[in-house]
């Protein structure tokens, strides 16, 4: 047998222990450990957050293998908040409330999603389908160069129940029409969510240099396309970084004299939480070196969307819907010294954490739930190739993270207008996802 020995010691831990696991293998020309290379005999020490399985894989180079399976248990339940101890940021009209009931989302909405894999070939959509669906997930922003690759990528995701947001593939200064992929949409009966440009201070999204007025060349550009899409009857999606690109933005329209965008926009959100814990900056190390900082003052915060909510009330009147368009936290990142690097089980926990604002109604930071989150999106199912894919990359699986998050209890999500309180409505449970074979 090419397994010799694969083993946890100890195999049941506590929420918060660790345990190591133990592996021989002998006649094998590579060994994956949940699809990373590992030595032929080792040890690892692993912190699951909830009970997970670790596979074990030995490949030869004709193309034969095996694998052993064994199961970590933890006991003990993950801390979430559950109790609303702050009042909201901001606090939302009637009329705003009655604008986000209108605004269409999925069958079965928890707000949990991932951004969509990179790859659009028929046989990447459907695998990443089969894994957003692994962990629950009710929405995804897909990349589309093109409106037949969105159309692909979109009618696969609403098939199984997920919200397709698609954003554009194209730099700031090159040629788009929005309109091929509202319709295309439009013509599978699936909602138009169309995010048209990208992080507008980044010079990677720029064809040529970036313009020093390049504030006013996205907002412009972004305002004309925008009312395309909202005059047929899609929902054009704004994504902006900072204060000062969404002034723009709003100061675009307002010179077009279009505000009735705004009755049919929402903002996509990248909450990069670097490697800041889920409440930043309300934590205690930073309200302690900090007292009083708010996420207005530092929105280098999964809950940035909060700080875009208080200037889109101010500009606006109203806040849109925040979708998730990228997000979360980046494997191994550690851009703030006073915190952990994001490794686990940090990175396990804190996705956990977030996705749990949509079942508990509670924020990290202890507030309300807004009604106008409705996703979050953090980066990414697979095909970046990096550290940072749950799936794959040259680190393997993020097996900790999809196990914490798939085993977070199914619900539907209840916004305020929801009258009661209701029991969670079951979900299908999931597939479980073949286990694939390794690239050679």
């Amino acid at each position: 047998m090419p397994i010799n020995h694969f083993a946890a010691t100890p195999a049941t831990i506590r929420f918060g222990e660790s345990t190591t696991l133990r592996w021989s293998t002998q006649g094998a020309d590579a060994v994956y450990l949940n699809w990373r290379g590992v030595p032929h005999q080792g040890e690892e020490a692993v912190t699951p957050v909830v009970t997970t399985d670790y596979v074990l894989h030995v490949a030869r180079e004709d193309g034969s293998g095996e694998s052993s399976t064994l199961t970590v248990t933890v006991d003990g339940d993950v801390p979430a908040p559950t109790a609303v101890t702050r009042p909201p940021t901001v606090t939302l009209s009637a009329d705003n409330k009655a604008r986000l009931r209108a605004y269409p989302r999925p069958p079965h909405d928890n707000g949990r999603g991932l951004h969509f894999d990179l790859n659009l070939t028929d046989a990447s959509i459907q695998r990443c389908v089969d894994r957003l669906r692994t962990i629950n997930a009710t929405w995804t922003l897909i990349y589309a160069p093109d409106e037949q690759q969105a159309r692909r990528a979109a009618v696969a995701c609403w098939r199984a129940g997920i919200m397709p947001v698609v954003r554009i593939a194209k730099q700031i200064d090159a040629f788009v029409d929005p309109l091929p992929f509202v319709r295309a949409l439009q013509d599978e009966g699936i909602p138009a969510y169309i995010q048209i440009y990208n992080e507008p201070s980044d010079r990677r999204e720029w064809d040529d240099e970036r313009p020093e007025n390049y504030r006013q060349v996205f907002a412009q550009r972004w305002a004309r396309h925008a009312a395309t899409v909202a005059d047929a009857g899609g929902y054009p999606g704004l994504q902006v970084m900072g204060k000062s690109e969404l002034d723009a933005a709003i100061d675009a329209v307002n010179a077009m004299n279009r505000r009735d965008i705004w009755e049919r926009a929402v903002f996509v959100v990248h909450n990069y939480g670097v490697n800041h814990p889920p409440s930043y900056p309300y934590d205690e190390l930073s309200q302690t070196t900090h007292p009083g900082i708010t996420i207005v003052d530092d929105p280098v915060s999964v809950m940035m969307g909060t700080a875009f909510a208080v200037w889109m009330q101010a500009r606006l009147g109203l806040v849109l819907p925040i979708v998730g368009g990228e997000g979360g936290w980046q494997f191994g990142v550690d851009d703030d010294r006073r915190y952990s690097r994001v490794v686990q089980p940090y990175h396990a926990l804190y996705h956990r954490e977030i996705f749990e604002w949509f079942r508990t109604g509670v924020l990290s930071n202890g507030e309300p739930l807004p009604d106008y989150y409705f996703s979050m999106t953090p980066w990414l199912v697979s095909g970046w190739n990096t550290a940072e894919d749950w799936w794959g990359g040259p680190l393997g699986d993020k097996t900790e993270t999809i196990a914490a998050v798939r085993a977070i209890p199914a619900f539907t999500r209840r916004f305020s207008w929801d009258e009661g309180s209701v029991e969670p409505e079951p979900e299908p449970e999931p597939k479980p996802e073949p286990e694939p074979e390794p690239e050679p």
